[in-house]
């Protein structure tokens, strides 16, 4: 078992502790689950390979069932058991269901979604996984000052992981538009600016998410925040411009990649607490 592997499974139950403390889970049975998704990348993210492979090392099956583009679509159609809730959905997916964990209530964000004799339930993996990411890199004492690029609902969720796994770290808002950019600050009890001399650097907006969207131009400047020894933790997983311009300026880069494995991990200790699994 490697070191992540035990970061993985402690943030696992630490997870399920609680999230779904308070929900009654059926026990379903079996090992098969039907997946649905929602969002613009829905149709790809229900197959994603990755995701998938984690389930049946655990032992489950995922079969897609469903991908919709909106969360009224989604809720009004009965075929599936768990759902993934991707950009733009994350924050309209909170008013949809019954009841959500706390994690999601904080962040007012919601990624993934329970169907329950009770009622859908909508739960953030994302909290978590951000900060275990961000911490297996940065030592949370010597980190002072975090900038989050971006105002959506994964910043959302990244401030919400700052304010647990680095709660003597001042945490800066920095977006596209000054107006929004300070709203959704004061929203989340931050502040917004410039992020320079951060520490770390979390991009959670969707700049360098495709080859498309690496060509045009972000609307932050991020040069001066690309200091050497700067973490930079990109939640976008592919190689994008921003994490080719950290790393020639001397940054350490963080790949979306190891926030996903963690986000998967959670997905899958969900869908076995809902067959009744663990």
């Amino acid at each position: 078992m490697s070191a992540f592997d035990d970061v993985a499974t402690a943030l696992r139950n630490e997870f399920l502790s609680r999230e779904l403390a308070g929900f009654e889970l059926p026990g379903m049975g079996g090992a098969s689950l039907r997946l649905a998704g929602v969002g613009t990348i829905a149709p790809s993210a229900v197959r994603s390979p990755a995701l998938h492979a984690a389930a049946a090392a655990a032992g489950v099956e995922l079969r897609v069932a469903c991908a919709h583009t909106t969360v009224g679509a989604l809720v009004a159609d009965p075929r599936w058991d768990l759902a993934v809730v991707l950009s733009p959905t994350k924050r309209d997916a909170v008013h949809a269901v019954d009841a959500c964990g706390p994690s999601a209530r904080e962040a007012e964000v919601v990624d993934t979604v329970l169907r329950t004799p009770a009622g859908l339930i909508g739960l953030n993996t994302n909290v978590d996984a951000a900060g275990a990411a961000i911490t297996r890199c940065v030592v949370p004492a010597r980190c002072g000052l975090v900038a989050i690029l971006g105002t959506g609902a994964s910043a959302r969720s990244v401030a919400v992981a700052c304010r647990r796994w680095l709660p003597d770290a001042e945490v800066v808002l920095v977006g596209r538009s000054a107006e929004r950019t300070a709203a959704t600050a004061a929203a989340l009890g931050l502040t917004a600016g410039s992020g320079a001399g951060a520490d770390v650097v979390v991009n959670t907006t969707s700049w360098g998410e495709t080859e498309a969207s690496d060509a045009e131009p972000v609307g932050i400047d991020v040069e001066p925040l690309l200091a050497p020894g700067t973490v930079v933790f990109d939640i976008n997983n592919r190689v994008s411009a921003l994490k080719r311009m950290a790393l020639e300026r001397a940054c350490a880069v963080v790949p979306g990649t190891l926030m996903q494995r963690l986000v998967n991990g959670l997905r899958i200790a969900v869908a076995q607490r809902l067959l009744g699994l663990d």
